[in-house]
C-alpha cells in the first residue's frame, strides 16, 4: 500500500502473514547470513554486509547488480526491540536512479499470531526525490523487491 502524507512524502507499507515464529522472522532481518539472501534482487551479489543490531548501531551492505554495477545501502538502527520491532534509517548509493530517495526510515514490526505464525509489517517512510514521489515507492508496491521477498524471508519455513 502506498500512502501519501503530503505532496512530498510517500510511505510504502506491506503486511505479510508468515508461517514462522517471530524470533525466526526477526532473525531473517538481523542475522547477516540470512538478510543477505533475501534483501537484494535476484541476480545481484552481496560483497560485504556488516550489522551492529542495537539502538545506535549501524549496518551497511555492498554488492554488485546483475550488470556488474556496484551499489550499497546502509543506515543506523533507531530502535531495536528483540523479536518485536526494528526501526532504521536507510540510504541507497548505486546506479539505479529510481532507488535514490535520500535518507528515509524503515520500520519493521513482528507480531505473534497463532503459535508458529507471525504478522510482519514493513513501512518505508519519507520516500521522496527532489520533491517528487520516488520510483522506489512504485517498485516496493509492485511485484519486485520486498513485495515478493516478504512472502518468505530466507530461513523462515
Amino acid at each position: 500500500m502506498i500512502m501519501r502524507r503530503s505532496a512530498h512524502e510517500v510511505s510504502v507499507r506491506m503486511v505479510r502473514k508468515l508461517r514462522a515464529a517471530p524470533q525466526d522472522v526477526y532473525a531473517s532481518w538481523t542475522n547477516p547470513k540470512l538478510l543477505g539472501h533475501w534483501l537484494i534482487e535476484d541476480g545481484d551479489t552481496v560483497k560485504a554486509l556488516a550489522m551492529n543490531v542495537r539502538t545506535g548501531g549501524r549496518f551497511r551492505l555492498e554488492g554488485v547488480d546483475r550488470d556488474d554495477n556496484a551499489f550499497s545501502f546502509g543506515g543506523t538502527y533507531l530502535d531495536v526491540i528483540e523479536d518485536r520491532h526494528l526501526a532504521f534509517s536507510w540510504e541507497y548509493d548505486g546506479p539505479s536512479p529510481d532507488l535514490h530517495c535520500g535518507p528515509s526510515v524503515v520500520m519493521v514490526d513482528f507480531r505473534p499470531l497463532a503459535p508458529g505464525w507471525t504478522e510482519l509489517s514493513v513501512t518505508h517512510h519519507l520516500l521522496e526525490n527532489h520533491g517528487q514521489p520516488m520510483g522506489i515507492a512504485r517498485r516496493r508496491a509492485g511485484k519486485q523487491d520486498w513485495h515478493t521477498d516478504l512472502r518468505r524471508p530466507h530461513g523462515c519455513p
